[in-house]
């Protein structure tokens, strides 16, 4: 049945084409466009791209000759960060914690002591993929079956499933020290739930 959610719009042709900013000439790899592919992916399950669209920037993705065209693939599909309520419990209490960094309504802990969190700057990156492989149980199946009946237990080899691997790299910033923390992800999701996070710590640093 078709998607009946309405067209995102559709970047224009002049950013899909732009070549600057960071690695803008850097020539994306195969991983990269299909990590990019697996966002826009999971924009259609979302409701937010409809499937001619998803189609249209796919082909985009696989089409791009530089990183910096990714970013128009994609520009409009995050959602505003959410604005910070007002906290009105105890001003020790974690609100969020990265790893060892917890962060409370007014400071940021650390294992070599704390900071505040006011003035604090949070940027969060990208080091993680998503592969298509063989699950293990196919390849286990395939090796089983092939001593009863060879040629079918071959077709347990083009089975695939989406494999995510890396983490998703937090950065607090307070003058001059920099602690930094590796989160590992394992899907899309938990790497949008990270980026999430810091976007709403650093709305709570601005206030």
């Amino acid at each position: 049945m078709a998607l009946q959610t309405p067209a995102a719009p559709r970047p224009a042709d002049a950013e899909l084409t732009s070549a600057g900013g960071p690695g803008g000439g850097v020539q994306p790899t195969d991983d990269e466009r299909d990590a990019l592919v697996g966002r826009l992916r999971e924009a259609v399950g979302a409701g937010r791209l409809d499937l001619a669209e998803f189609d249209r920037r796919a082909a985009a993705a696989y089409a791009a000759t530089s990183r910096s065209q990714f970013a128009a693939l994609t520009a409009d599909l995050a959602p505003a960060p959410p604005r910070p309520p007002r906290w009105n419990g105890p001003a020790t209490e974690v609100l969020v914690r990265f790893g060892p960094l917890a962060v409370t309504a007014d400071t940021v802990r650390t294992p070599g002591g704390s900071f505040p969190l006011s003035g604090s700057v949070w940027r969060s990156y990208d080091y993680w993929q998503t592969r298509r492989v063989i699950p293990t149980a196919a390849v286990v199946a395939a090796v089983l079956g092939f001593f009863v009946v060879p040629f079918v237990s071959l077709l347990f080899l083009l089975v695939r499933q989406d494999q995510t691997t890396g983490v998703v790299q937090v950065c607090g910033t307070d003058g001059g020290r920099q602690h930094v923390v590796d989160l590992p992800v394992r899907s899309a999701a938990d790497a949008y739930a990270i980026h999430r996070q810091v976007q709403y710590v650093q709305l709570l640093a601005d206030r």
